[in-house]
């Protein structure tokens, strides 16, 4: 034990020692991988709950986490990892293929289906998250961290195919609280998914975003002695600029904030977290007991910050576009009041509840 104990100062790190190591051995991860690993893997189970750490692990023993190569994007990434019977038709992504193109890591979880007696059968899933290489060392583990936690949300009955009143394949695929909806049927030898819709995105990617912030800024306060020794020249070289005090990512900014606002002040945090890891579905029953109101539910709560979304990439296209911008401002900026004013109105019933309980 003192070998041990000198090894890893941080007692966190002691509860999940051997079987993290055993992982990072069994999939013979580089050292940006294993360390990012080291240093980010058991902050993490101590965020999301002790009583989540064998999803977690579960995760991590069937996940590929890679680097891609030389002048690969994350869209080349999706495409080498999609089976070449299967063809995606995403005309409703938020994400687009531009969008893809520019990012620096993904999470991509893809659906196994085969072709049976005429019929499309579903035979679970693959998932890898890739991370590209990067000299900031700081945004390369947030991204890191960010796809992780994709990955831990996207597990538990994450998937499934059903069949609807039509007689139409329809694939469901879950990430946290957010669902997409897709038709599945044959061209010939290929397997076509087509979106029908989508649901949750921008605000299971606020969640995501704020989890990430908060993961990081539990790492960077952790002393170098609490550390473990194969961490020390990474932790060393995680640094904020000079105008932060702490971090906090530059995307999803304003999704960030309506997620915030939901955790913490109208108190779903303990429900949405159960959601995104379990599979179940009581977020929406719980925010619509909370306001009582028929204008103020889950489903118009989720679809506006959708389009907040939708507004963010539509503004990075056009950053140098002042005449895209006089045209949408009024939309953008009243789609983010009507947001933050059903927050706000869900925080202020919580909090008269909870008066009149007491």
């Amino acid at each position: 034990m003192p070998l041990l104990q000198q090894k890893y100062r941080y007692n966190s790190y002691l509860k999940y020692h051997d079987e993290l190591e055993a992982v990072i051995s069994e999939k013979e991860y580089d050292t940006d991988i294993a360390n990012m690993l080291r240093l980010s893997f058991p902050i993490m189970i101590e965020y999301y709950g002790h009583e989540y750490k064998d999803i977690l692990f579960n995760v991590l023993r069937k996940i590929n986490i890679e680097k891609p190569l030389e002048n690969e994007t994350m869209y080349d990434i999706v495409k080498k990892n999609t089976p070449s019977n299967l063809k995606r038709k995403e005309q409703i992504r938020a994400v687009t293929e531009d969008e893809l193109k520019g990012a620096t890591g993904v999470h991509l979880s893809t659906p196994i289906l085969n072709v049976k007696d005429g019929k499309i059968i579903l035979n679970g899933k693959s998932d890898v998250i890739s991370i590209q290489t990067s000299d900031d060392k700081l945004d390369m583990l947030a991204t890191f961290v960010h796809e992780l936690s994709h990955a831990f949300k996207s597990d538990q009955n994450s998937i499934n195919l059903l069949q609807d009143k039509d007689e139409n394949q329809i694939l469901i695929e879950r990430s946290g609280i957010s669902v997409t909806y897709s038709k599945v049927y044959t061209e010939g030898d290929t397997i076509v998914i087509e979106d029908l819709k989508e649901k949750n995105i921008g605000l299971e990617e606020g969640i995501n975003t704020y989890d990430e912030n908060n993961i990081l800024n539990k790492i960077l306060s952790l002393p170098a002695s609490q550390i473990p020794e194969e961490c020390q020249e990474l932790r060393s070289s995680l640094k904020l600029p000079d105008s932060k005090s702490k971090y906090s990512s530059e995307g999803y900014v304003q999704e960030t904030l309506c997620a915030e606002k939901l955790l913490t002040k109208c108190g779903l945090k303990q429900t949405i977290r159960q959601d995104q890891l379990l599979g179940t579905k009581n977020s929406e029953r719980k925010y619509n007991s909370i306001t009582l109101n028929p204008n103020n539910t889950w489903e118009i709560l989720n679809s506006k910050i959708d389009k907040s979304v939708r507004h963010t990439y539509e503004r990075y296209k056009n950053m140098f576009d002042l005449q895209w911008f006089g045209e949408h401002k009024d939309e953008i900026i009243g789609n983010l009041q009507d947001i933050h004013s059903m927050l706000d109105e869900c925080a202020q019933s919580k909090n008269i509840d909870s008066l009149e309980k007491s």
